[in-house]
């Protein structure tokens, strides 16, 4: 259902939130990414933790592995919140 109601909105994908705090989970069925300079002002690559809401898989485990060897910015594990998203966004 909510595909579909992104879809008759021109929308491509559904961003899916958790919680009263909105926090990213998935986008579709694929794993979210955020690529941002943080709060401290470092270069990070976010993605939510294997908390129960998503499921492990290995493109997501690949992408990590990937970017914590390239050593070129922080790769973090964390929730993160429609609210700070947004935030970084503006």
């Amino acid at each position: 259902m909510p595909q579909k109601a992104a879809a008759a909105k021109g929308c491509q994908q559904v961003l899916w939130l958790y919680g009263e705090e909105h926090l990213l989970t998935e986008v579709g069925t694929m794993n979210i990414f955020v690529s941002w300079h943080n709060e401290q002002g470092e270069k990070e690559l976010i993605t939510p933790p294997l908390d129960g809401t998503i499921l492990p898989g290995v493109t997501r485990k690949s992408l990590l592995d990937l970017a914590r060897s390239w050593n070129e910015f922080k790769v973090t594990e964390r929730t993160l919140s429609m609210k700070q998203f947004k935030k970084s966004i503006k």
